[in-house]
């Protein structure tokens, strides 16, 4: 299952959670993103700039590493995403890629 966290910015985080998940871990992966707001969507609409196939940005790492410290369970990947207005934006095509309507299917795409 993935969930989506919403910030003030137009950043969202794709979160994949173990599809078992309960309210307890719910609530200590919501602290885990702090100011975001969990998104009760099972997609988001728009279009979006994200990490391509095969890219681990660090502060993933950083979060899973915290994650893991702080013993929170049930996180199993997470994607930072930009929402864009336009399709016509730079950014770097080695790391990232476009997105649009991004939904349950991210993490198999990123694989």
């Amino acid at each position: 299952m993935v969930l989506f966290y919403k910030f003030f910015n137009n950043k969202h985080f794709a979160v994949k959670v173990k599809d078992d998940i309960n309210q307890k871990q719910l609530k200590e992966i919501d602290w885990l993103f702090g100011s975001g707001m969990r998104l009760s969507k099972k997609e988001l609409e728009g279009i979006f700039v994200g990490p391509k196939k095969g890219i681990t940005e660090s502060w993933v790492s950083a979060f899973k590493k915290l994650a893991k410290e702080r013993k929170i369970t049930g996180l199993i990947d997470i994607a930072g995403l930009m929402k864009q207005d336009t399709k016509e934006i730079d950014f770097n095509p080695i790391f990232n890629r476009l997105y649009e309507n991004v939904g349950q299917n991210l993490f198999s795409e990123l694989k």
